[in-house]
C-alpha cells in the first residue's frame, strides 16, 4: 500500500523528495492500476529509508532517473555521517537524520562504473577501493564481527555490468552484485529504472524500493541557500544568485 505522508518542517531539506516506495511484500501485492492511482508519499528524514513500521531495511533499493537527485542524495549522507565523527558530538545542531545515521558505526562508499567488469562481489569491491586506506584483512573483520553496524551505499548500479571471469551464484539475479560476504549490513543501491539488475531482482533480493521523482520544490531555495553559504558566500551575493534564478524562471 502507498500512504501519502506529511514532510516534517524540522527535518533536513536536502533529503525531502517525492517517492513512491513499496516493501517487499507490498510489491508482491501491488499492480499498475495501484501504482498509477496512488498518492505520492514524501520522505522527509532517514528513518523512512531505513525502516517501515519498525522493521528494518538491510536491501534497499533508491530508483531515480537522470536528474532527480540520486548522487547528491548519496552525498548528502556520507556528509551527515561523517558530521557524527568531526562535529562536536553534542552539538544542538545536529538534526533527526544526523541522529539516525549515527546508528552506523562503518559506512562504506562503492562507485559501481568503477567497478564494472572488474569484480561481482561487494566486499571485493569495498577492498579494493578502499586497498590503500586498509587491509582486506580488517575490512572481512569487521563484516564478520560488527556487519549489523555496517552502511553500504552503491552508487550506479546501472553502469555496472558484472565481470565475465567471477563466478556468480545461481540465487544471485543477473546484474545484481553478490552481497553474501557482507552478513547483516545495511545495502543502499542507487540506480536509474533501466538497470539490468533491477529489472532481474526477484523480491526476496529487496526489502525496500523508493522511486525518486526529485527534490521538493518548496525546499529548493533552502537547499540552494545553504550550499552558497558553504562556499563561504556573503548574505548580498546568495540573495542576489536567489534573485537571478527567480528572474530567470529556472
Amino acid at each position: 500500500m502507498v500512504v501519502e505522508e506529511k514532510a516534517d518542517p524540522k527535518s533536513e531539506e536536502e533529503t525531502n523528495a517525492f517517492i513512491t516506495s513499496y516493501t517487499r511484500h507490498e510489491k508482491q501485492a501491488s499492480d499498475n492500476r495501484m501504482a498509477e492511482s496512488a498518492s505520492l508519499r514524501i520522505i522527509s528524514r532517514y528513518r523512512d529509508i531505513f525502516q517501515t513500521d519498525n522493521m528494518w531495511h538491510k536491501k534497499i533499493y533508491i530508483v531515480g532517473d537522470v536528474g532527480t537527485g540520486k548522487s547528491s542524495l548519496c552525498k548528502m549522507m556520507i556528509y551527515n555521517w561523517c558530521r557524527c565523527f568531526t562535529d562536536c558530538e553534542n552539538d544542538p545542531s545536529h538534526d533527526e537524520n544526523i541522529n539516525e545515521i549515527k546508528s552506523f558505526d562503518f559506512l562504506f562508499f562503492i562507485p559501481l562504473e568503477r567497478m564494472s567488469g572488474l569484480c561481482n562481489d561487494i566486499t571485493e569491491m569495498i577492498t579494493a577501493f578502499n586497498k590503500h586506506l586498509t587491509s582486506t584483512e580488517l575490512i572481512m573483520r569487521i563484516f564478520e564481527e560488527e556487519s549489523e553496524s555496517c552502511l553500504i551505499i552503491a552508487d550506479g548500479l546501472d553502469e555496472w555490468i558484472p565481470s565475465k571471469e567471477a563466478p556468480v551464484p545461481q540465487h544471485v539475479s543477473y546484474g545484481i552484485p553478490v552481497s553474501d560476504g557482507i552478513k547483516h549490513a545495511t545495502l543502499i543501491n542507487l540506480c536509474r529504472p533501466s538497470a539490468k539488475g533491477l529489472l532481474n531482482m526477484t523480491s526476496s533480493e529487496s526489502d525496500q524500493k523508493i522511486n525518486l521523482l526529485g527534490i521538493n520544490a518548496t525546499s529548493t531555495e533552502e537547499f540552494t541557500r545553504k550550499y552558497m553559504s558553504r562556499l563561504k558566500q556573503n548574505e548580498d551575493c546568495v540573495n542576489g544568485f536567489m534573485e537571478k534564478i527567480k528572474l530567470a524562471r529556472l
